[in-house]
């Protein structure tokens, strides 16, 4: 009962301001940055960037999910998702930039522009919709109704669009741009300084290989049982040099491998490390299952193993846009074949796999993504200054 009183509450409060900011002009030159976990991070990180460098008179406000999140740099301005001022913020931004959905409370205001850059390259996993299945009709209507006002969704490939209009069905336009958070790989001095800061950070001396493990969540349970201390001992087999593994996991997913390490020293936990393309970057060798990272990853060249133990299963539940027998990557649902597909690993046939993998899904990728993006912003900008007739 003091629960439903208090959302109630809550909820009158929240359109009573949101009416309030509705009388508000929109400040033209003015971006709400809304990253789905409230970090620095992800494309809305290098797009911002791109627009901080070029575009000094661009007003660039993010929303933090805590206070105290030492993600961002220190000269950035931001609101907290918990406060009056991020409804301000949001109906009074000519645009928002998002990377995956944004609250069901909140809507799109006439003039202003929604920007999705998604959070996943490639077209590998279907996308879920499970919010189709929300019992809540009125949730489910503003998700729907926040969906169909998307002007613009950042693709990272032909295949991507293709299979997101399909799936979602909207009218949005695609940007064929790349992701953002890519062009980190096609530029020498910004892959050099991720891997000063990773091996810095966890002091990783230089001759020693990374190797980062990077499973998707799982809600289903799913145990790890991937066998760290033979993949390592395969590794410096075939590369002829020690590794550290890297781990980014789901807190009990991690648990599960660090009972099975022999050798502490060589495993390092990176799951609170926010930016995953500098560890991306740092990394020789990416392990994962089904995540979007590698089609990040493959951009470096790398050699790139798929570790999928739960391969039949996820079939049945979600299964993929391409199947996963015509990704590049060496596949393993058990331990015998990681190792044996790290014994057997060639270089020359992986980066041609690679370069055809990157034909077949029409890859739009070549390290312009944000300087692409930072000029539609501006161009945005502009014309609404234009239209206004501000100076």
């Amino acid at each position: 009962m003091c629960v439903d009183f208090f959302k109630t509450i809550v909820t009158r409060v929240i359109i009573f301001f949101e009416h309030l900011f509705l009388l508000l002009p929109i400040d033209k030159k003015k971006i709400l940055f809304y990253p789905t976990n409230g970090h620095y991070y992800c494309n809305l990180k290098y797009i911002d960037k791109k627009i901080a460098v070029e575009n000094e008179k661009i007003k660039i406000i993010w929303v933090k999910r805590r206070a105290d999140d030492d993600s961002y740099p220190n000269d950035i301005s931001f609101c907290n998702y918990h406060d009056i001022k991020f409804l301000y913020h949001f109906f009074t931004s000519s645009i928002i930039i998002f990377n995956n959905n944004l609250p069901v409370w909140v809507f799109k205001r006439h003039g202003q522009i929604f920007i999705n850059t998604w959070h996943g390259g490639g077209a590998y996993k279907k996308i879920d919709k499970g919010f189709s299945k929300i019992p809540n009709q009125w949730k489910k209507k503003r998700i729907y109704r926040i969906v169909n006002s998307i002007d613009y969704v950042v693709s990272s490939c032909k295949r991507f669009s293709y299979v997101f209009e399909k799936d979602i069905g909207s009218s949005m336009k695609f940007l064929p741009f790349g992701m953002p958070r890519n062009d980190i790989f096609f530029d020498a001095n910004q892959m050099q300084h991720a891997v000063d800061l990773v091996r810095e950070k966890y002091r990783i001396q230089p001759d020693k290989g990374i190797v980062l493990y990077a499973p998707t969540f799982r809600d289903n349970g799913m145990r790890i049982d991937l066998d760290v201390n033979r993949l390592l001992s395969s590794l410096q087999l075939r590369f002829k040099k020690s590794f550290i593994l890297l781990v980014r996991s789901h807190p009990h997913l991690a648990k599960d491998i660090f009972s099975k390490v022999q050798r502490r020293d060589e495993v390092i936990d990176v799951s609170k490390y926010v930016d995953m393309q500098e560890l991306l970057a740092a990394a020789d060798v990416l392990i994962t299952d089904y995540s979007s990272s590698i089609w990040d990853f493959s951009f470096t060249g790398r050699p790139c193993f798929i570790y999928a133990n739960d391969l039949s299963s996820y079939k049945k539940e979600r299964n993929f846009h391409t199947p996963i027998d015509e990704w590049p990557f060496p596949l393993a649902e058990n331990n015998e074949e990681m190792v044996r597909n790290i014994e057997n690993f060639n270089s020359d046939i992986y980066k041609e796999r690679i370069f055809e993998h990157h034909r077949a899904l029409g890859s739009y990728e070549n390290g312009t993504a944000s300087e692409q993006i930072g000029r539609l912003i501006k161009a945005i900008c502009y014309k609404n200054e234009k239209n206004s007739g501000e100076k």
